[in-house]
């Protein structure tokens, strides 16, 4: 899994696509949420509760060049979406490395993507 951020002007959301293994990717909707306690987005087929997924995320480093991001998390929620036609899932990311957990935070807070609970800190 693969989450890419482009880069847009303004304080509107970055586009954002995911990769699932041998899913197409999926162009997130509005509601997609990136932080550093985890991930929120929408997949073509559901995840289990409990599933350990590695998650990879390119977004811009400290110096602008695009990195990669390994993350490992647990599949905390998923439920059907019928708006969008797909599920939603609810990602906890598990023992993140300090510096990565704040690239993430940087990325989010730079993409107008962070949870409501990050948004406050």
């Amino acid at each position: 899994m693969s989450g890419t951020s482009e880069s847009q002007k303004g304080a509107d959301k970055r586009p954002v696509t995911v990769l699932s293994g041998t899913e197409p990717p999926v162009r997130q909707p509005e509601d997609f949420h990136l932080c550093p306690l985890g991930i929120q987005f929408h997949s073509e087929c559901p995840l289990e509760p409990f599933t350990v997924v590695s998650v990879d995320i390119d977004a811009p480093d400290e110096v602008g060049e695009i990195s990669r991001m390994t993350c490992l998390g647990a599949v905390v929620q998923c439920e059907p979406d019928k708006q969008n036609n797909r599920y939603r899932v609810w990602l906890q990311f598990l023992d993140l490395p300090e510096q990565t957990r704040e690239n993430l935070r940087c990325t989010a807070k730079s993409g107008n993507l962070l949870c409501a609970y990050c948004e406050n800190f």
